[in-house]
């Protein structure tokens, strides 16, 4: 039962806040552990152990570093242990993945980094030993934000979890951003990977100029909305159970320059890598080889969160050229016009969504071949044309989608007629959840 399943919409949601809700507060935490691992136990059941295991021994690194106190070698050794098991539970996922087929484990990355950063934060005494296993679990492994995140830091959530927020504003706001992300998941997102599913199936001699264009839009649509519906659920779920979740995607596609991509990119994840590998590396000395190494550094992590793969490797590598310019010619960046700048922004991203889709090096340089003319094929056929002809709406919506300007139209009606822009944002909300059921069924 996926979040984005209509049992879990119709059946799963209700039952679980229900149950949360008649539930003692001292009881609700462990209420919540206990729903999430079963949630998890139904989807994975082969991947439960791994789960429960590698949690159970971060839990115990965690309770090791806290008696030690005193002893900086021991928890030393530890911490060092520890990350190597996270970073091996990771690789071996991975390398099984891509050898022999073996899907990843669902919210392996998420619950895996997330115990990870909290055992960080208990060494570097910015977090608390947690005596409650329970309040530990709930942090790790909360079911809602198993699939794409937002990463949450410990100290936020434990707060929350001191004070949850059970408020009717929350809950209303909880289902409106679940159900939205509910329908960016099955109207959206998958609708336009089948259009990037069947271009991609496509032989390389078969592609023309428009088809290979056509193919990395859709796939660097059908990648932000599945990615973003994933966010949205996890925070309409956190609010619905108390939390507050940061968001994680803010019109990434929109950005007018490529290092404001990816402060508005799987945000969390950027700011997670940058608070537990980038200090861990000592920052940088404030000069210009020190700043290139940082950049590169970030932006190929931040490629191989999305898989250990040489493609996502060099997508990091190539994005992180861009940031580079950007931060040594600031200036003159800074003098081309917002619209403009976000046009150079929108063309280097899905530029380099070549490089991302690609199965190898040898596929993207084909593709970015095709892209620019340079392998001698058609510039259309009417395959192609069949295709845009067929999905021409769909590919609208989804550009239209991608920019704020719904955001900014209910700021504008919020702040200017109130009653009426609830009024609007409630039907935007059962027209979308209508619209969801209908393709859902």
């Amino acid at each position: 039962m996926h979040l984005y399943s209509l049992a879990f919409l119709c059946l799963g949601l209700p039952l679980c806040l229900g149950l949360y809700r008649i539930t003692p507060p001292r009881f609700r935490m462990a209420l919540l552990l206990t729903l999430s691992l079963v949630f998890y136990a139904a989807l994975e059941p082969l991947s439960f152990p791994i789960m429960l295991g590698s949690l159970l021994i971060d839990y115990a690194a965690s309770y090791s570093i806290h008696r030690h106190a005193d002893n900086a070698k021991i928890r030393r050794w530890i911490m060092w242990a520890l990350s190597a098991k996270a970073v091996g539970i990771l690789v071996i996922a991975s390398v099984l993945s891509q050898l022999y087929g073996i899907g990843i484990p669902l919210g392996l990355f998420i619950y895996t980094l997330s115990s990870l950063g909290y055992v960080v934060d208990v060494y570097r005494a910015e977090a608390p030993f947690q005596r409650d296993i329970i309040r530990f679990g709930v942090f790790s492994c909360f079911f809602g934000k198993l699939y794409a995140g937002p990463m949450v830091d410990y100290t936020v959530m434990n707060d929350q979890m001191d004070h949850p927020e059970y408020t009717l504003q929350n809950t209303g706001q909880g289902l409106r951003v679940f159900i939205l992300g509910f329908a960016k998941k099955v109207v959206l997102a998958d609708g336009i990977a089948v259009v990037s599913a069947s271009l991609a199936a496509l032989p390389l001699t078969s592609h023309t100029l428009v088809s290979a264009w056509l193919m990395v839009f859709c796939s660097l649509f059908s990648i932000y909305f599945l990615l973003s519906s994933y966010s949205d659920m996890a925070q309409g779920l956190g609010l619905l159970f108390g939390f507050k979740f940061p968001r994680n995607f803010y019109f990434p596609l929109q950005s007018p320059s490529i290092t404001d991509f990816f402060d508005r990119f799987n945000m969390t994840v950027h700011r997670f890598i940058r608070r537990y590998v980038y200090r861990s590396l000592g920052e940088d000395s404030n000069t210009r080889a020190s700043a290139i190494l940082n950049i590169m550094l970030m932006n190929m992590l931040l490629g191989l969160w999305y898989g250990l793969e040489l493609n996502k490797l060099l997508w990091g590598i190539f994005l992180g050229v861009f940031m580079t310019l950007e931060l040594f010619y600031h200036k003159q960046f800074a003098a081309i016009p917002p619209f403009f700048s976000r046009i150079y922004s929108f063309a280097v991203i899905l530029v380099s969504f070549a490089i991302f889709v690609g199965h190898s090096p040898a596929q993207s340089i084909a593709y970015l071949g095709l892209m620019f003319g340079l392998s001698g094929r058609p510039v259309v056929d009417m395959w192609a044309l069949n295709l845009i002809s067929t999905n021409y709406l769909l590919i609208i919506i989804c550009f239209i989608c991608s920019t704020s300007i719904f955001d900014l139209l209910g700021r504008y009606l919020d702040k200017r007629m109130h009653k009426t822009s609830q009024i609007a944002m409630t039907a935007a909300t059962l027209a979308a959840l209508a619209l969801a059921l209908a393709f859902s069924l």
